[in-house]
């Protein structure tokens, strides 16, 4: 079959101007993140990541974050549609080799054990555009936590959830009740000493 030549555009870019996703579903673990970083130290980089229109990582978010840490500081970014998959070729490297061996392996591990589902990431995914894990298999708990998206300081403090309500309703609680005690007692100084202190009020 022929080769057929295409105008995919392609440019080179910094890595910082690929954006992590703010509700990554995907916390990742520490074990996990250590092994990519290590196949990235190792085997350098390999599979590519997918951002959608505005650089924001749709896949991927623990790659950049891991390359970046071991020193890659460029991406290239190829134009793609749906109908087109995009392969990464390594003119340096043949699968049949240690090295080629190794990160064919690295993929299949990173992925494995780089997998924590945030169940209440899912669950503002879930509210917010409906989406629905159960279509991809994903196995989840009871989701009652909040969750808030990593936005700005400043977008940050315009979310208010159940937890910040029953934070602030404990904080009145506590202030009524050291109110209260507070006119429960009495200031009292000794008329020998002058020594001050208070006594609880009894009632006349």
């Amino acid at each position: 079959m022929a080769t057929k030549k295409n105008k995919k555009t392609a440019e080179v870019v910094d890595i910082d101007q690929l954006v992590l996703d703010n509700a990554n579903a995907n916390r990742g673990t520490l074990h996990g993140q250590e092994l990519l970083r290590k196949s990235f130290r190792e085997l350098g980089a390999g599979k590519s990541v997918l951002i959608d229109k505005n650089n924001r990582l749709i896949a991927g978010n623990k790659s950049k974050e891991a390359s970046k840490a071991e020193g890659v500081k460029k991406v290239i970014i190829v134009d793609a549609d749906a109908d087109t998959l995009v392969a990464v070729k390594r003119k340096d490297l043949s699968l049949d080799s240690k090295k080629g061996r190794d990160m064919s392996t690295a993929d299949n591990a990173t992925a494995e054990q780089n997998l924590e589902w945030d169940e209440s990431a899912l669950q503002y995914m879930t509210e917010k555009w409906g989406m629905t894990t159960k279509d991809w298999d994903v196995e989840t708990k009871a989701m009652g936590e909040d969750f808030k998206p990593n936005l700005n300081p400043t977008q940050q403090n315009s979310i208010t959830t159940s937890k910040d309500v029953a934070a602030a309703e404990k904080k009145i609680e506590e202030g009524l009740e050291q109110k209260k005690k507070a006119q429960d007692l009495a200031d009292v100084t000794c008329p020998t000493c002058g020594f001050k202190f208070q006594i609880k009020k009894f009632d006349k």
